[in-house]
């Protein structure tokens, strides 16, 4: 009671070539490459200035009236009393320009930085007080807004997932401790240049001199004869 119709599209190809991928974008016959941008490089050329230049492939990117993603700090390093160097990369976002916030813990960031390029990935903090603990965190903004802050901190200052990291300023018997060390390491350098120094020229002296000349004395008759076994006149 059923009649079955079958419909065949004449452009209709059995080969099989159905199943192949659908080939990306090609320059001049081939595809296209990434282009050479890393999100944490410091003073990184933008991605679209790198596809203008060479045709190269960029990753999305939220436009600029679209809040920026969160900045992913990725570390807290050359940690002294009263300075941390952060580092951080940038978001898939549109973004004008970053900003750090910090603070002692336990208390809200009450200090920021000015305002940053949108190039930048590194920026030094100052006159921190030494032996205290903060925690620092990169906002990116553009002209949609600024990029929230993370509501928990991840583990520790190097692991790279948000935007805050803690970190504590050295002590001043710490401080003291490291000077001290690095100029007993200092002093030692300079001793050990100072013998290697003597020794080369000690030897350098030696070589100019040449080898000792065999000595030349007079010889004593009566020991030759007692030598020879002669009588003694």
């Amino acid at each position: 009671g059923y009649i079955r119709i079958e419909l065949f599209d004449e452009d209709y190809d059995d080969d099989g070539d159905y199943d192949e991928e659908t080939p990306g974008p090609t320059a001049e016959g081939g595809p296209l490459a990434r282009c050479d941008y890393d999100p944490c490089v410091d003073m990184q050329v933008p991605c679209a200035e790198l596809q203008r230049a060479t045709s190269c492939l960029c990753p999305g990117v939220s436009g600029e009236d679209v809040i920026p993603e969160q900045p992913r700090l990725w570390e807290v390093a050359r940690v002294s009393g009263s300075a941390a160097r952060v580092h951080w990369c940038a978001p898939p976002s549109t973004v004008d320009g970053y900003r750090l916030t910090y603070g002692p813990l336990g208390s809200p960031a009450n200090a920021s930085t000015q305002r940053l390029p949108s190039r930048a990935r590194l920026f030094t903090l100052e006159g921190l007080t030494p032996g205290t603990g903060y925690r620092v965190c990169a906002v990116a903004y553009n002209r949609a807004g600024d990029s929230r802050l993370a509501e928990e901190d991840p583990p520790g200052p190097e692991s790279g997932f948000g935007p805050c990291a803690t970190f504590a300023t050295m002590s001043g018997s710490a401080l003291t401790l490291h000077i001290s060390t690095a100029a007993v390491l200092l002093l030692l350098l300079v001793v050990a240049c100072a013998l290697l120094g003597c020794f080369c020229a000690r030897r350098r002296r030696g070589a100019a001199a040449g080898p000792p000349e065999p000595s030349i004395g007079l010889q004593n008759p009566t020991y030759e004869e007692d030598k020879a076994g002669r009588p003694r006149s």
